[in-house]
């Protein structure tokens, strides 16, 4: 399984330490991408095998389930702007509040 996390600021960082620190998945099966290239750089920085990608339409079509940290104002742009990388057995984790996405076609 590849997680994949768009938005490495605050949340996005605490999210991946946490989940490689607690064993539940190793650095390689991590895939993040971040609005400031510095700031996933610097999460490589403390865990050398996670991987950084420069788009989040990578981490989207590389990963299982998906976190998506960003701000507020910035997650229904991301979503128009990868609506078409997500394939049907994907999960999608918004940790962005408080955001409602009402259903459209």
């Amino acid at each position: 399984m590849k997680l994949g996390i768009i938005g490495t600021g605050q949340m996005g960082a605490l999210i991946a330490a946490s989940f490689i620190r607690s064993g539940a998945l190793p650095p390689s099966q991590l895939i993040v991408t971040n609005r400031t290239p510095e700031k996933a750089y610097r999460l490589k920085e403390q865990h050398p095998a996670l991987q950084v990608s420069e788009s989040a339409h990578e981490v989207v079509k590389q990963a299982d389930i998906v976190f998506l940290c960003t701000r507020p104002l910035d997650l229904y742009p991301l979503l128009q702007t990868v609506r078409r990388d997500w394939r049907k057995n994907q999960l999608a984790i918004s940790i962005t509040s408080p955001i409602t996405v009402p259903h459209r076609n």
